[in-house]
């Protein structure tokens, strides 16, 4: 199996790898509500391209911006964000339009390369290793079109290229199926809040009422990353003490993730440290998912895109302000609340504001044991879902590494 660049992958023609324009030449002032689409980081995903808040320009605009221009079968890069080098081939379905500055487009030598396959094999383990030590930044981590030239590629076959993107599709409804079960646990348990506790919003059952600030405890208890040069990838180890994440946020699951620092820093930056209890809230793009550190877990800190939130345990159970905070009701009023335009941002000074009702603890309590026949379902379904993990993983490395 032969090894290529992505540079060597692609056409050889001028721009077949290219990034959108920068500065003045394309602006948020420049969108408008219809017209020819911009699509931005959050519109690709690992599961593919996503049509869903989509920038658009005039046309115009779009045939002064021409050389950077996307279409159908295109393979497109996010440079910036949460997964920088995640990738994704753009549909029929999406039509062509303009890529910015953040945005890499590439077009590769079809005798080659399968852009669906190269799509699969930069979102893989492999790829991602080698965009890890390329990218910069610690709070916005980015990754530059120079480098992702140089990226290394695993180029079988396509007749092998083809076979790997079956397989992996076959993988993806998988755990498609899993992920429509969870979400159908979680309708029965906001049905068993409101049956319980009425609307969060309303408050027709009159509970008590505290800020988020006002239920933690005093020094440390609402506690935001470390930001700028307190923690940087320089920084970072291949052992020692855990950085916690997005990456166990979103994935619900703290044992995930392979980022580290050393003691010395861990040391340093006691503040930010998590504890069992502790519960751990994203402040940017998925905004609002949380995580509760469980009793037995690796030390470590949070990272910057995190807020650590630690309770008076007289006041509120961290479960309890777990499912609070999941409802489709809270979730509505954090997306109120944030702010940016390519990436939602949650302010950690306005999420210490946010209401929270506050029944007495042992009805807390007495809701979280009553959600014990859905943990169950819970848990059938965590296995399905281990299970597609472990496949995952397992064609990954067999087909991809």
């Amino acid at each position: 199996m032969r090894q290529m660049t992505m540079e060597e992958l692609a056409l050889p023609v001028k721009g077949a790898m290219r990034d959108g324009p920068f500065g003045s030449n394309l602006k948020s002032s420049h969108f408008v509500d219809e017209g020819i689409k911009v699509i931005r980081t959050q519109n690709i995903k690992k599961t593919g391209y996503i049509d869903q808040d989509v920038a658009f320009i005039t046309p115009e605009k779009a045939e002064e911006l021409a050389r950077y221009e996307f279409k159908p079968g295109d393979l497109v890069i996010a440079k910036l964000g949460i997964d920088p080098g995640v990738a994704a081939v753009i549909p029929e379905t999406c039509g062509s339009g303009i890529i910015p500055a953040d945005v890499v487009r590439f077009r590769g030598d079809s005798s080659i390369i399968d852009h669906h396959y190269l799509a699969r094999f930069l979102n893989s383990p492999k790829a991602k290793q080698q965009i890890k030590k390329r990218s910069r930044g610690s709070t916005r981590t980015r990754v530059n079109l120079t480098a992702l030239r140089e990226i290394v590629i695993d180029v079988p076959s396509l007749e092998e290229q083809r076979r790997i993107v079956t397989i992996l599709d076959k993988v993806d409804e998988i755990e498609i199926a899993v992920k429509i079960i969870q979400n159908k646990q979680g309708d029965m348990i906001r049905s068993a809040f409101l049956k319980m506790f009425g609307d969060p919003n309303l408050n027709p059952m009159n509970w008590d009422e505290y800020t988020l600030e006002s239920l933690c405890i005093e020094k440390g208890g609402v506690k935001a990353g470390p930001f700028g040069s307190s923690l940087k990838k320089e920084m970072y180890s291949e052992t020692g003490y855990k950085i916690y994440g997005q990456e166990q946020v979103i994935g619900g699951n703290h044992t995930i993730g392979d980022y580290y620092i050393p003691e010395d820093v861990y040391q340093r930056l006691e503040s930010c440290k998590v504890e069992s209890g502790d519960l751990l809230i994203s402040l940017v793009g998925s905004i609002g998912r949380t995580l509760v550190i469980p009793n037995v877990f690796e030390p470590g800190i949070i990272n910057p895109r995190l807020l650590r939130i630690r309770t008076k345990r007289d006041l509120i159970h961290p479960d309890f302000l777990k499912v609070f905070l999941a409802l489709p009701e809270i979730q509505f009023r954090l997306m109120g609340s944030s702010h940016g335009q390519t990436m939602p941002v949650l302010n950690g000074r306005i999420m210490k504001k946010i209401s929270i009702i506050t029944p007495p603890l042992p009805l807390q309590k007495k809701f979280l044991e009553s959600l014990d026949n859905i943990d169950k379902t819970l848990q059938r379904t965590d296995i399905m879902a281990k299970k597609s993990n472990k496949l995952v993983k397992s064609i990954t490395q067999e087909l991809l590494t």
